[in-house]
Parts: structure tokens; C-alpha cells; sequence
């Protein structure tokens, strides 16, 4: 099953919050080493070590969040991190969850690969009871 347009959005929104939030916390060193600057209480160099600092995290982040695909197995973890800085409630949380780790069918090259968090099982593979287990026991919560 594909995600809607709606549910891809809603995915979106919330990994644009999570980016967001960490950008903030990466600017907030940056800012206290200009205020210090300004007070006379730290150099230039504290700034400029800050601001490169800051520049690192945000380039980690940027391919972490701004660059994930909606069905990308990292979207899970983000989707926990925003439950745990309280953007989402928690049962929003199990209903992008749910949304996020359905199975997902592709045909691609005529064969049908089920792809759930990243795991890509062949149409041989699903054709045994042992390749649908496996495939659920990885989607499935232990």
C-alpha cells in the first residue's frame, strides 16, 4: 500500500517540526557566543568556533530531515523523537506509526517487492509462509 498525498503530508509536517526544534538547539550555542562577545566576556574566535559547530550540526540534520523520504526506515526514530519532545500526541504517534509501517507494494522490473522500513522482500521470497512471517516480525512490535 502507497501512502496518500494527505498521509505523506502529515509525515512531512511533523519531520519538519523535528528538523526545526533541532536547528533552534544548534543556534542557541551561536547566540550566546555573540551575546558574550557583545558583553565583552568572549572573543571572536568562541563565535566563529560556535557558528562552525553549528554549521556541521545543521548539514547532519538537513540530510536527516529535510532530505528523508516519507518511507525511509529513519522516519520511524523521528517519529519517536517527536513524540518524546512532545510534538505529538501519543496517539498520533501510533496512528503516523501505523500509517508509516504498513506494507508497502512496488512492481518494479514485473516483479512485486513488498517494502516495509526499508526491508525488501522478492515476490519468491512472499511466496512462502516463513518470507511473510519474517516480513511481519520485523514490522510488527516485539
Amino acid at each position: 500500500m502507497m501512502l496518500s498525498r494527505s498521509q505523506e503530508k502529515r509525515i512531512r509536517a511533523v519531520l519538519s517540526r523535528v528538523h526545526e526544534r533541532h536547528l533552534a538547539e544548534s543556534l542557541a550555542p551561536v547566540e550566546e557566543a555573540i551575546r558574550k562577545w557583545r558583553a565583552a566576556e568572549g572573543g571572536i574566535f568562541a563565535i566563529d568556533d560556535a557558528i562552525h559547530q553549528h554549521q556541521m550540526r545543521s548539514r547532519r540534520y538537513w540530510h536527516l530531515y529535510a532530505n528523508a523520504a516519507v518511507t525511509s526506515p529513519e522516519v520511524g526514530f523521528i517519529l519517536d523523537e517527536a513524540l518524546r519532545f512532545g510534538m505529538i500526541s501519543p496517539d498520533e504517534h501510533h496512528e503516523l506509526r501505523a500509517i508509516w509501517s504498513k506494507p508497502k507494494i512496488h512492481h518494479q522490473d514485473t516483479k512485486i517487492m513488498a517494502c516495509a522500513g526499508g526491508i525488501r522482500l522478492s515476490a519468491r521470497m512472499l511466496s512462502t509462509p516463513s518470507g511473510w512471517g519474517f516480513l511481519f516480525s520485523k514490522l510488527l512490535p516485539p
